[in-house]
Formats: structure tokens, sequence, C-alpha cells
């Protein structure tokens, strides 16, 4: 017995037991053409009454073209008359076929979670249909959240994505390429955890600075140490009976990768017997050799089975002699290095692609785990227009080998131009020799319909300013190369932007959300100190936070004494009270991650004569998380943890004049501080 589905006109044929995802991608069907095709007229080569073949239709099965006779992630589009088979192989091929089959023949397009692209028409007429495709890739994998909430599997299947970084698929989607327990990197602490083992058997962990450790953050595993290799293939095994009995429970597919990677650190074990490893094949080819070990053992016991390792921090440089990674073993090599703006073609990017040259002939399987944002929390979302080279990116990739990519893309509400990004990293999975300028322009086009023309400048500027300045954009980036005249042009062609799709809400809010970065950017510049000739770093009163000062009637006043831009700020305190206000004046360096001083003075003799002085606090270490105060109540304040100046040492000059009895003898004007701004001199 066939099963119907209807949308309006328009029949979707099911098979008699349809499988979950066959549902899944039957419904996906029915929803979009009811979206884009309310009135149900479609029409195939010319025929009316359409009816579309979703999965292992009985007309699948009659041109020999049944899932399990496809390649896993094949899709197939193929009309017979008024008749429409999509299918494909595996348990996802289906879904591909009907995520195609809207992208291309009725122009879906899926963003992000919350914005995709539907447009309506009264009927939809279609040539004879006859597609295919595989994708390039066999692993493509875009981490965006822990939270499933954030990170849909929808979307990554709609992509034609395996795995949704961190969040599993769901059987009704297809299930993914999921790693099994315990996690996806940084496993070594995780099999044999050092708070569980370190006392009975310390031999097994690294031996650092003279003493045994372990642990995610302070060691490794002994890789020498004899014993080892059978404790750790007896969790090996636990692990993978577990990830069999969860699959089973949730009605997947049992993983087929199992991680078998260094804590994540850059220590290695120190002892004799490592050292002498790492000298004949490297501490990448020890390292090989311990998964090859494991991967020996688990092959004969379950063949399907992959156990994947990383190429990282100090695994990074290939391994010396002979070694190479078994058969079912995936070496997984992190591009750590590479500056995230360039192609990787561009000198810049020379040291990941000796990485890559290096690794040939050493693996039979490769996965490449790249990285697609910076990760400083106060620079995270600033603009960078990497999206014009992915393209170099994936081809260089498959062309030394790679099967597989795992991005990391994290935090989509506010990484810089997310959806395209997203959009274009998806599309080159399937195809890495798609026209990029084709593909960029209609991304940018279909995203943002009237207000593309000056985005699209923004961004070309944005990229020719980092040619010009050789800019490098690593994990932790000041983007000082955009310079404020820069800014300011970008911020129009912004302006223009939203006086564009002003008459239309979801273009405005697209152009909106896209233009965070730079705004964002245009705040962090407004605090942060601007360097002079001499290489001193000078803050004047925009540069501080007057949060708290207004709330005791402070404010930034004209004063032609200010050394520092004729302004300052001007705030009363509480006369011979010797309040948190009072004397003596106090300044100092907050770290807001430890939340800890790192550094202050108290200057209880202050100079009283007319003008302002400046108050220096010597030879100050500048942590990663800081904020300057003034005064003992903290009532004013700069952020100024900037990475340019993190672990550097300066002298941190203020400058302040102050009026009033408790500071001028026989004045009876009421008290006040002026604070002209600071100075950073390096030491």
């Amino acid at each position: 017995m066939l099963m119907f589905l209807f949308v309006a006109a328009v029949a979707v044929v099911l098979p008699d037991a349809p499988k979950p995802y066959e549902v899944t991608a039957a419904k996906e069907l029915r929803t979009y053409l009811g979206k884009c095709v309310p009135s149900g007229k479609v029409t195939v080569g010319g025929a009316k009454d359409v009816v579309f073949h979703v999965g292992d239709t009985a007309l699948a099965r009659a041109k020999g073209l049944a899932s399990e006779q496809i390649d896993e992630d094949r899709w197939i589009i193929r009309s017979f008359g008024k008749d429409v088979m999509l299918v494909g192989g595996g348990t996802r091929g289906t879904l591909y076929a009907v995520s195609h089959f809207l992208e291309d023949y009725c122009d879906v397009r899926w963003w992000s979670d919350r914005e995709e692209d539907a447009p309506v028409r009264d009927s939809l007429a279609l040539p004879a249909l006859d597609a295919s495709g595989k994708p390039a890739f066999s692993y493509r994998s875009i981490h965006r959240s822990h939270n499933r909430a954030e990170s849909d599997p929808r979307l990554a299947i709609r992509r034609r994505l395996n795995s949704n970084g961190l969040v599993p698929i769901p059987a009704e989607w297809g299930g993914g390429k999921e790693y099994g327990p315990p996690d996806h990197a940084h496993t070594f602490d995780m099999y044999l955890p050092w708070s569980k083992y370190g006392k009975e058997h310390p031999e097994w962990y690294s031996l650092i600075g003279g003493r045994r450790i372990g642990g995610q953050l302070d060691g490794q595993l002994c890789l020498s140490n004899p014993d080892l290799k059978a404790a750790f293939l007896g969790k090996l095994r636990e692990m993978i009976a577990k990830g069999d009995a969860d699959a089973r429970a949730k009605g997947l597919v049992p993983p087929r990768l199992y991680e078998i990677s260094m804590n994540d650190n850059g220590k290695a074990c120190e002892c004799a017997a490592c050292k002498a490893e790492y000298e004949k094949w490297n501490k990448s080819g020890q390292y090989v050799r311990f998964v090859n070990a494991l991967a020996a053992e688990i092959g004969k016991e379950r063949p399907e089975i992959f156990l994947t390792m990383l190429a990282y921090i100090y695994t990074e440089e290939p391994p010396k002699g002979d070694v190479r990674a078994a058969d079912n073993v995936i070496v997984k090599l992190c591009d750590t290095k590479s500056n995230a703006a360039a192609s990787i073609l561009e000198p810049d990017n020379d040291v990941f692609k000796k990485l890559l040259a290096g690794w040939q002939g050493k693996f039979s399987h490769l996965f490449v785990w790249d990285y697609a944002i910076t990760f400083d929390k106060r620079t995270l979302g600033f603009p960078f227009a990497s999206e014009f080279h992915y393209a170099d990116t994936y081809r260089r990739y498959l062309a030394n080998g790679a099967s597989g990519i795992f991005w990391e893309h994290e935090y989509p509400l506010v990484s810089d131009l997310w959806e395209i990004k997203f959009y274009i990293e998806s599309r080159f999975f399937e195809d890495p020799y798609l026209d990029e300028a084709t593909l960029i322009r209609d991304a940018f086009q279909r995203y943002f319909g009237p207000a593309v023309k000056p985005v699209f400048a923004a961004r070309r500027m944005l990229e020719k300013v980092r040619v010009r300045t050789k800019a490098v954009i690593g994990w932790a980036n000041e983007f000082t190369f955009i310079s404020d005249g820069d800014l300011a042009e970008m911020s129009a062609l912004w302006d223009e932007a939203e006086r564009l799709a002003k008459g239309d809400a979801m273009y405005l809010r697209r152009v909106k959300n896209a233009r965070l970065g730079t705004d964002k950017l245009a705040e962090y510049r407004r605090h942060m100190p601007v360097r002079r000739a001499d290489g001193v770093y000078v803050a004047d009163v925009g540069h501080l936070d007057l949060t708290y000062v207004k709330s005791h009637r402070g404010a930034i006043v004209d004063d032609p004494e200010s050394p520092i831009g004729g302004k300052a700020v001007a705030f009363d305190t509480e006369p011979n009270a010797h309040g948190y206000l009072s004397l003596p004046f106090a300044f100092g360096v907050y770290n807001t991650g430890t939340k800890k001083t790192t550094g202050s003075r108290e200057f209880k003799a202050i100079d009283t004569s007319p003008g302002y002085h400046w108050y220096t606090l010597e030879s100050t270490t500048i942590p990663d998380n800081a904020m300057l105060y003034f005064t003992r109540a903290w009532q004013l304040q700069a952020p100024f943890g900037y990475p340019l100046f993190a672990g550097k040492k300066f002298d941190i000059r203020v400058a302040a004049k102050f009026e009033g009895p408790e500071y001028i003898p026989g004045s009876t004007a009421t008290n006040r501080i002026f604070i002209a701004g600071y100075e950073l001199v390096p030491r």
C-alpha cells in the first residue's frame, strides 16, 4: 500500500514502510512546496498531476535505484513523465535529494537557524529532471555551538553536512558521522583520568619538570610505557560497547569514529624513553605508532571503525622515518597557525602549506580541523573578509588528500558575516570547483537584496585594506590594520545599505546584523589608546568609562590646561571626609579574569600647585583581561586589556589635578578631581 501526502494538487509518495528519515524528507518537501507554490500548480516537462516519489519507493526499486544500491550521501533527482523520484544513498541521501530539489528548483535558501528564503510563486514549471551528485568530502562538519537550541541539526542536513559539529543529528534527520564516546578531541584524560589512576599508576602519565603528571590542562600520557597500551585498549573497547548501545537506543547507525588524542595543552612527556622515541620518529611519530597499535587490535574485531588522532601543537610536525598511520586511522591536522583572512596560497600561510605537504605519504585518511573565527571575546565578531578565499582552501585540502574538514565556526549571532560564510563553506564541501565569484555574488544578492551594492563594497574594501597592510588575523588580534579612516568609510557604506534596505524589515534586519562587527570595532577603538610617533600609547577622556562618574554628578569638561586633548573628566569628592573619593589618590590595574589587582599605587602626597601633574605606576605587566581604575572607589575606569598589550610591561602615567579645601590649603572651593587621561610608556 502506498503512503500519500498532499500539497494542494501535488502528491508525495513514500515507501510502504518508510524509515524515519524518509518521513522527514517527505515532510520537508511538502512544507516548502506549500510555502513556495501554495497553489500546487507544478508541472514537469509539461506534464501535470506531478507525483513526487521520496526514498525507497516502488519506482526507485523498479529503476534499480534503491538506497542500498547508491553510494552513501549520493543524491538523485530524476523524472519519468509526471513522476519525480527523489532518492539517495545511506540514511541522508534522500534528505539531500529533497534539499537540492528545493534549493536548485524552488530557490529556497537556508542561511541559518533563523534566516531562510522561500520565494512564493503562482506556479512552478520544471523541465524534465535528471540531476545527481555526491559531496567531494566524505566528512563535512561545521561546529556552531554545544547547545542544540543554537545548532539545530536540521540546518546541517539542509546544507548537506553529515556532521553537526558537537550536536548529534537524530535518526529522523538521517543521523550523522558521529564520534563514539568519550568525545571528538583531547581524550587521553577521558580514557584514563589522572584523578582516578594517577596514584596507582603514575608511570602511565607524562614526566614533566621531574614529576609524573596528567590531566587535561597539566599533562599527557607516557606513550612509551609498555603497560599503557593494554590499559588504554581495555577502556577503548568499553567506549565502543557504550557507543553501540547508545546508538541502538536512538535508532542510529553505530559510531564509526573513535578519538585517541592528547590533552588540550602543549606539554609532552620528558622521560628518557619518550625522548629516545622522539629522536627516532618525532613526537608525532611516537603518537602515530601508539594509535596504530590500538587500531591493529580494533581492526580485527570491528573493521568498520576508524580511530582518529590530532596533529596538534607538538604533534603537527609529520613523523620521521617510515612511520605511517594505519589504514583504519584518520589523521586530523589542525590549522592553528594560518592567517584566517588570507588565502592558503598566500605567503602568510606557508607554514600550514608545508605541514600539509609534509604529511603526504604518512596517512591513508586525512581530515583538517580549521578555524573560521577569532576567539578573543573582546574582538569576537570583528570584520575580516575570509569569504573571498574559501575556494582556495578547499581545493588545496582536496589536492593534498583531505577527505574531511571540521570547521570551528561558533557564535552565529555575533560572528562576522556568519550566514554568508556558512553558506559558502557548505557549498564548497560539495564541490570545491564551483565558480567562487558567481557563488559569492549570488549569496550576497540573495541575502542582502536591495542593499547588496554597498554591503559588497564594504567587504571588498575590507579585503583591500587587509592586503595593503599585510594584516594577519589569528585567534586573537587587535584589527589595527583597519584605520579610523577606513572604519569611517566602511561605516558610511553600511549606513547606505541600511538606507536602501529601510523599506523591507527582513533585509534591514540582515544588514543591521551584518554590520555589528564594524560597529563593535568602532566602539572598541573608541576606548583603545592611540600610539604616538614616540611609541607611547595615549588615552584621552573619550577612552574612559564614565558610567559611575555620571552617577556622582561627574562630566566631561573643556579644560585648556588638560595635557591630553583639551578635555578632562571632572567630579566632586566628599570634603574632608576621607571617603573613597578623598585622599589618598589611587589608581591601579585589575585583572577581570582572575578578579585580582595586578598593580596599584596610592599617592598620599599630591602636588597642590595649580594645573595638571603626572602620577606614575612603574613597570606594570598588563594582564590579558585588564581594567584601569582611578580613585580608591574605582569610580572612573578604562578597559585596556587588549591583546596588543597583554604580557608586556609599561609605566602607567595618569594626568590629574585637584581643587578644593582638602587639596589646597586655605581654599573654600568644592573638592574636585580632574583627570585628563593616561599614557602607557613601554618598558
